[in-house]
């Protein structure tokens, strides 16, 4: 007995030390990462009749994928034009970025480029091309001299290549920033309207389909709403405009199809289009006055002197790690006001709210149980509070002082 204990002691020990993803997922309660792998599809007949069949034959696979996935990254029904005053105040460039972003259009240097190769993952696998990083590191001065040139000349006029447009489409998730921050700031919020006896509404919200539905109109006005220089965001567009995407499948590549809005999850520049796509709407929540939720502390600079106590105040009425975000409020007047203005955000931005995987819990609730509820999406669909725990970025939490088992 004691040996099979030591040994599983060990082995905790190890997989702690050496094997920290899938210790991280255990006690977090993930299930292992697994890819998705395409192998059949659901079809519908080509008959009077509205039936739906498994596709399996590699053909037949490849066609329906590809045409899954170019509704997917169809052309938005953006209403830009027709925003209200203060959605078209947000969008206006904002002037003070404009010198420090000019450096963004510099030339490119050898010896910039040799240290980002240098950076790079050398393990990483190679795209469409068939070129890897390790591959890049060995070529001749010559060659990359060519290089630098060519990639000063597109930046300068805004045109890439067609071949720099296709690109593969693998159906997985990424690797992402550390999470900690904002599961800290949603649990301190918890916890003070617990110890505070003070009434808290948490929203989780699920977009469908998030980083394909961005529209590349809009998100070209995002970028020059921060001042990013008008032939570099004519570079970014023109790498996601008209692309050509493929679909990584159990018997290969499709075809193929053209993608007319959207990004690429798996492309470099995803994470930080994302965020510039998606500021204006936090921008906007931002400049709500007086309807936050507020989480106060007085520090002592000296405890024996009560007039040198500073009182910090922190009001976070929305928090966003790439497409996960939860509201956070402190009456349900307040909450149905904010996810008001997120809905206006989606309107205009042609996306839809999965209001089946949107969750809400309330801390000292002081409206009737009929009462907890928010209407969310462009449906108004009624999101009803709930006594179980909910998850946001794989952490657990709950209206209650208890830890899931």
């Amino acid at each position: 007995m004691l040996n099979s204990s030591e040994y599983r002691i060990d082995k905790r020990v190890e997989i702690t030390r050496d094997y920290q993803t899938t210790w991280l997922s255990s006690i977090l309660d993930r299930n292992t990462l697994t890819n998705i792998v395409i192998d059949k599809v659901l079809v519908n007949e080509e008959t009077g009749i509205s039936t739906k069949r498994l596709a399996t034959e590699p053909r037949e696979v490849k066609k329906a994928v590809d045409n899954d996935f170019a509704n997917m990254f169809r052309k938005r029904n953006t209403l830009l034009d027709t925003m209200t005053p203060i959605w078209q105040q947000i969008y206006e460039p904002v002037g003070k970025f404009k010198e420090v972003m000019e450096s963004t259009i510099e030339k490119i240097t050898m010896a910039e480029w040799n240290n980002t190769v240098k950076e790079l993952n050398k393990e990483s696998a190679a795209g469409l091309s068939g070129i890897n990083y390790r591959i890049i590191l060995q070529l001749p001065e010559e060659l990359i001299l060519f290089m630098v040139k060519f990639g000063n000349l597109t930046l300068q006029t805004g045109l890439v290549p067609m071949a720099w447009k296709t690109s593969e489409y693998n159906c997985c998730g990424l690797p992402g920033e550390c999470t900690s921050e904002p599961i800290y700031l949603v649990n301190n919020f918890i916890e003070d309207a617990r110890e505070n006896s003070k009434e808290l509404w948490v929203l989780t919200q699920d977009m469908k389909k998030a980083f394909d539905s961005v529209g590349l109109k809009v998100l070209k006005r995002a970028m020059l709403c921060i001042d990013i220089p008008a032939s570099l965001v004519e570079w970014i567009i023109a790498l996601f405009k008209h692309r050509h995407l493929k679909v990584a499948t159990a018997y290969g590549l499709s075809d193929g199809f053209t993608g007319n809005d959207g990004i690429d999850q798996g492309d470099a520049l995803f994470p930080l289009l994302w965020r510039i796509f998606y500021d204006p709407l936090l921008i906007r929540i931002q400049q709500i006055k007086n309807s936050r939720y507020e989480m106060k502390v007085t520090w002592p600079n000296d405890i024996n002197d009560p007039i040198t106590w500073t009182q910090y105040r922190l009001q976070v009425p929305v928090c966003a790690y790439m497409d996960d975000t939860i509201f956070l409020e402190s009456s349900r007047f307040r909450m149905q006001n904010i996810v008001d203005i997120a809905n206006e955000f989606y309107i205009i931005n042609d996306i839809d709210i999965n209001a089946k995987k949107s969750e809400l819990i309330i801390i000292n609730p002081t409206v009737e149980w009929h009462e907890q509820n928010i209407e969310l999406g462009r449906d108004r669909s009624i999101i009803q509070a709930t006594n179980e725990e909910i998850r946001y970025l794989g952490v657990w939490f709950s209206n209650k002082p208890s830890r899931r088992r």
